[in-house]
């Protein structure tokens, strides 16, 4: 059955019960499943089959379901995923003439389309590079050790590149370091005086050095001074709330005060109103007492004419006297009550103006009160200001560090770690030459030493190596092969000399002709042809000798003999005939089984090396046989086997019993590592 469907993966939530979940796609066995429990904190778990879980449905076009065994049912806090993993096995064996079914390519494509399915699935959850992107290169190249503790990134051109390493956090340390450092160490200081302030390793550094030896560190982050402002800030603050607080004090008070004196003013007039009632009451009495008196003379003008009326009279005018007084009595207490209350008025008048005064003063101490607190206010926000612009400086000051000291790096650089412009001045190790180099404007310069010369060290191949300090002597002498030359500008020059016949100095030599190994010289075989030497000795040694029958005091019947290699072995197995130094070979012993015979130049040197196409060689081997006969039935020349043209046309068959066989060898070279091989087999009893 085809695979309709893309689905290679299904995904459920767990809830510590459900232990069956479905997948819905076609799988060919058990173990084409992979289930995988992932974690609320994302740490996944792959399940194992049989331990974890037991399948169902394969085979099926639709799928069919994971079942967890108990113990192992996934929690309300798990992801439970169920993808499709073939084995990427070739299953399908095709046996010729046997019967070629639907089902078996059917099944073989369904394997291949899975295969195909699962790595496009995982295609697409990796980082690719669009289908427009220039990047030509992808390979990461650079070794392991030059990728420690750097940065991945993308060079100028869009390709990937290895950029500047990290900086490394070394902890906390004292104001005097108790620790080496190396370049771009960060490290925090725990000195009140520069307490949790941080600091770069701008050079290496050795144990008792300052971090603020500048030389040596540069601060990063201003730490102290940042704290130093918070402090400030909060203290202003404080004292702003407190300032507050008095304002809010005084201002309660002045009101209090403000309630009093309206209630004393209110007093006061209510007594004045008194004593203007009394002062009306005593005016009254007054006007009464005068009437009373003007009866009185009017009663007595009358007494005269009636003594009752005249008695009567009198009473009244007793009675009207008496009245006077008790109405004076009154008008006096009247006054002295209204002066009371005048008194009282004018006091409480004194308290509210005093109080009043009292109100004034506070608010004045309130409006001073919030003068001091939005001055506080102001002096906490300039020094957040400060404090911000100190945490900016020091990363102005990071980044101007970071643009001018560029780090470890395998090949100059063309922009800074930013990416922008190099500035004049700026500085990187080149760990490629372990040289120090600066940006001159233009280019990369290597930084070189100034001053006088303190000391230096001769190392040799053996032996103590030689200080030679600064007041000494150095020595260069020219010798057999060397010129040495001293200017005027404390400047040496060593140079070879060439090589000539009283000189052992720099020879050039052809390749073609000669070898050197170890300091020696040879002639390569084949090196100097015939017309070269003929050109060069012929005539000096060859020629004039030859009067004489010697050639370079070798006589010309010694050049007529042939060595023979004689040896006490008996022919069996494979025999190495070395033709660089044997043409006669005799086994003298008697041959205890058939042989073959491989024809090279020595054990390392091939035939096929030393001869030319044409040349041709010819080689001798005689095998001693007792009565039990053996003989050559295998050819090789450098352990390749070669078919030989034998005299008389026939394969050998057998050796002759207690003779001396004699095998002549023709090898002629036909081309690279092709011979053609003449023999024959000669008996001798």
């Amino acid at each position: 059955m085809a695979i309709s469907t893309t689905i290679i993966k299904n995904s459920y939530s767990g809830d510590g019960s459900t232990d069956t979940f479905a997948y819905q796609f076609k799988i060919a066995a058990d173990a084409d499943i992979q289930v995988i429990i992932r974690s609320a904190a994302g740490t996944e778990t792959e399940k194992t089959l049989t331990t974890h879980y037991t399948v169902t449905g394969a085979g099926n076009a639709t799928g069919g379901n994971v079942v967890f065994t108990s113990g192992n049912i996934p929690t309300a806090t798990e992801t439970v995923v169920i993808r499709r993993s073939t084995t990427q096995t070739q299953t399908l064996d095709l046996v010729e003439n046997d019967p070629f079914t639907a089902d078996s390519v059917e099944g073989a494509f369904d394997k291949n389309l899975s295969i195909a399915q699962e790595l496009q699935e995982q295609i697409d959850r990796s980082i690719k590079i669009s289908r427009t992107n220039t990047m030509t290169s992808t390979d990461f190249t650079t070794s392991a050790s030059d990728r420690a503790s750097k940065i991945l990134a993308f060079d100028t051109s869009g390709e990937i590149s290895v950029t500047q390493e990290l900086g490394t956090y070394k902890g906390t340390d004292a104001t005097v370091t108790t620790e080496a450092y190396v370049q771009r160490d960060i490290i925090k200081s725990t000195t009140a005086g520069q307490l949790n302030n941080v600091y770069i390793c701008i050079a290496d550094a050795v144990v008792g050095d300052s971090l603020t030896d500048t030389d040596h560190f540069e601060l990063l982050v201003d730490a102290k001074s940042a704290a130093d402002s918070a402090t400030a800030a909060a203290s202003s603050a404080t004292a702003a709330a407190s300032s507050a607080t008095t304002a809010t004090t005084k201002a309660s008070e002045a009101a209090t005060s403000a309630t009093n004196a309206a209630t004393s003013a209110s007093t006061a007039s209510t007594q004045a109103t008194n004593a203007s009632t009394s002062a009306t009451a005593a005016a009254s009495s007054a006007t009464s007492a005068a009437s009373s008196a003007t009866t009185a003379t009017t009663k007595a003008s009358e007494a005269s004419t009636s003594a009752t009326n005249a008695a009567t009279s009198a009473t009244n005018a007793g009675n009207s006297e008496t009245a006077a007084g008790t109405s004076e009595t009154n008008a006096a207490s009247s006054a002295t009550a209204a002066a009371s209350s005048a008194t009282s008025a004018s006091g409480s008048a004194t308290t509210a103006t005093t109080k009043a005064s009292e109100a004034a003063t506070s608010a004045t101490n309130a409006a001073s009160s919030a003068t001091s607190a939005a001055s506080s206010a102001t002096t906490a926000t300039t020094k957040a200001s400060e404090a911000s612009t100190s945490a900016t400086n020091a990363a102005a000051s990071y980044d101007d560090f970071d643009d001018r000291y560029l780090g470890a790096k395998s090949s100059d650089p063309t922009v800074d770690n930013d990416g922008d412009a190099l500035v004049t001045g700026a500085l990187y190790f080149n760990t490629s030459s372990n040289e120090m180099k600066v940006y001159t404007g233009s280019a990369w310069s290597v930084i070189a030493p100034t001053g006088t010369m303190s000391s230096f060290t001769l190392a040799g191949d053996s032996g103590s190596n030689q200080s030679i300090a600064d007041g000494n002597t150095l020595t260069v002498t020219g010798g057999e092969g060397i010129d040495t030359v001293a200017s005027a500008t404390d400047t040496i020059t060593i140079s070879g000399e060439d090589a000539s016949t009283s000189n052992k100095g720099i020879a050039q030599f052809s390749s073609d002709n000669f070898s050197a190994s170890s300091g020696t010289i040879t002639i390569k075989n084949g090196g100097v042809d015939n017309d070269e030497l003929a050109g060069s000795i012929a005539s000096a040694k060859l020629v004039a000798t030859l009067s004489d029958k010697t050639l370079d005091s070798c006589t010309l019947t010694k050049h007529t003999q042939e060595t023979a290699t004689i040896s006490a072995t008996a022919a069996t197995g494979t025999i190495n005939y070395d033709l660089k130094t044997q043409s006669i070979l005799y086994y003298t012993s008697d041959a205890t089984g058939n042989f073959t015979v491989n024809f090279r130049g020595d054990g390392s040197t091939t035939l096929n090396s030393i001869m030319d196409t044409g040349d041709v060689v010819t080689a001798v081997f005689l095998v001693t046989n007792g009565s039990s006969a053996k003989y050559n039935n295998a050819f090789q020349v450098d352990g390749s086997s070669v078919t030989p043209k034998n005299q008389g046309g026939s394969s050998y068959s057998s050796g002759n019993a207690n003779s001396i066989d004699v095998y002549t060898y023709s090898i002629i070279k036909t081309g690279d590592a092709a011979f053609t091989m003449l023999t024959s087999q000669t008996q001798f009893a």
